[in-house]
């Protein structure tokens, strides 16, 4: 529902109401003949009651603390809107995870997940807390199948084969085994898209959130929203004004506290604050179909070009508002990386150019270098190609040096560990094990003279077993220590 219609419904119960005043008071007319005649003070009494009949049609959206011209803010329209009018007291959810065919929840990714739906729960009630106010999220967990989650039912089909019969039904009932004020329907699935909340505008209307992402912010983020809370984060000027007046927000940025703001549209407070005060009065201007316009853009499926986001710059493909498939983002270190992503992370072919110079082709995985690439270093003139794991050389690969020392073997964490050979530059050679970027373990090291060392090394040095073969066929054999014999 628009934010003109609901409007017009509040106009209508206005119109409704007194109607009905008007029509008992004349009945009362018809059945007494001594209140035919009108007094002064008849007419100030009924008069009062007019108002006040008005007044209370109106506390639907006439908010506590805010001037007459501001009823109508566009971020002052989700209090009180939906089932869930406040955060208060004890708040159920029902948390449902989605198995379909080709995603499925493991015991270890639910157990992951809930632990982040408890962490949220107690950041909803620390930060209520803060405010004065008491707020428990209470979560029930249950799985469910649907096999076509774009089928227009389907989450009528969920719930059912979660034991529901429907939502409305399953949040009334998860309300009711809580003793909660507030039921909600959580939906979670194991996959990667963008997280949102669906507000409705009466007790009928489906509410939910969808969750694709599980960790705390994420969660208390979404939850916020069925009790009234909005975005901050769009149109662009808005993001700049609440970063500078509200400071730091779970409703535009990545952190963990809830602004003085949204603690009023929750219903943690009636009170608002200066710097809450501050925010309306600068955002004023912005119109329903100004954010309408916003909300549309920040949710865009296609081609964009210099998209703002945090700083960063973004120019390709977005899907649902999120970068996905090609596109080229600047950091605001100056960093780029040029390729494939998906769900708003750099995921398959790409390339990251640093501002020292470094440069990486290759494969990336949910936004983190792994798989297999090259990286060029700058500074030293190095290439490395091989396998890499969370922006570390893990795996096998070669190693090449500018002085033309090559190193040709397995990696872990960015060192030489485990079967690997190293030739340096000037000849000499070693194969054999390493351990943190050391020859160590049992190897052959070759001279470019002709000697030969076949047997144990630590720390690069020949210790332990061991016999020196000499280039003239003469061998030595014994214990060594340090690269000395020793006996």
């Amino acid at each position: 529902m628009t934010k003109k219609t609901r409007i017009m419904l509040r106009a209508a119960v206005v119109t409704v109401m007194l109607f009905c005043m008007i029509l008992l008071t004349a009945c009362g007319a018809e059945n007494n003949e001594n209140d035919s005649v009108i007094t002064d003070t008849d007419t100030e009494v009924n008069e009062s009651a007019s108002a006040e009949t008005e007044a209370v049609a109106n506390t639907n959206y006439r908010l506590p603390s805010v001037s007459e011209d501001m009823w109508e803010h566009v971020y002052l329209s989700g209090r009180d809107i939906g089932t869930c009018l406040k955060l208060n007291g004890r708040n159920a959810f029902l948390c449902v995870f989605v198995d379909c065919e080709d995603e499925k929840w493991t015991a270890e990714d639910m157990d992951a997940a809930k632990a982040e739906f408890e962490k949220a729960g107690d950041l909803i009630s620390s930060e209520a807390a803060r405010y004065g106010a008491e707020a428990e999220a209470v979560f029930t967990y249950v799985g469910g199948t649907v096999t076509d989650p774009d089928a227009y039912f389907w989450l009528d089909i969920l719930l059912e084969d979660a034991g529901y019969k429907s939502e409305s039904w399953a949040r009334e009932k998860v309300a009711r085994d809580a003793l909660a004020a507030n039921g909600a329907v959580v939906v979670c699935f194991n996959s990667k898209d963008r997280s949102h909340a669906l507000v409705g505008s009466t007790e009928s209307s489906t509410e939910r959130v969808t969750l694709y992402e599980y960790d705390d912010h994420t969660i208390a983020h979404e939850i916020l929203h069925l009790f009234g809370a909005e975005d901050f984060y769009y149109p662009d000027e808005v993001k700049e004004t609440a970063d500078r007046i509200l400071g730091d927000s779970i409703m535009s940025g990545n952190t963990l506290v809830v602004d003085p703001l949204t603690a009023y549209l929750v219903g943690w407070t009636d009170l608002l604050s200066d710097n809450a005060l501050e925010f309306l009065e600068e955002t004023a201007h912005i119109t329903y179909e100004e954010w309408l316009d916003a909300n549309k853009t920040e949710n865009y499926t296609g081609y964009v070009e210099n998209k703002q986001y945090d700083g960063h710059v973004y120019t390709g493909e977005l899907k649902n508002g999120v970068k996905y498939g090609k596109g080229r983002l600047t950091f605001d270190s100056g960093n780029i990386y040029e390729g494939d992503f998906v769900y708003g992370q750099p995921h398959g072919k790409g390339t990251l150019i640093w501002t020292n110079g470094d440069v990486y082709v290759g494969d990336f995985t949910d936004g983190a270098i792994t798989g297999k690439g090259t990286i060029s270093i700058a500074s030293s003139g190095s290439v490395y190609t091989g396998d890499f794991k969370d922006g570390n050389l893990h795996g096998y690969g070669v190693f090449t040096s500018l002085s033309g020392t090559v190193y040709e073997g397995e990696f872990v964490d960015g060192k030489e560990n485990g079967k690997g050979r190293l030739t340096f530059g000037y000849g000499d050679c070693y194969e054999g094990d390493f351990v943190d970027g050391n020859m160590h373990g049992y190897g052959v090291y070759r001279w470019v003279n002709g000697d030969v060392y076949e047997g144990y090394f630590e720390n690069s040095k020949m210790y332990g077993s061991g016999t020196l073969t000499y280039s003239d066929g003469t061998s030595v054999s014994g214990t060594w220590s340090n690269g000395e014999l020793i006996e």
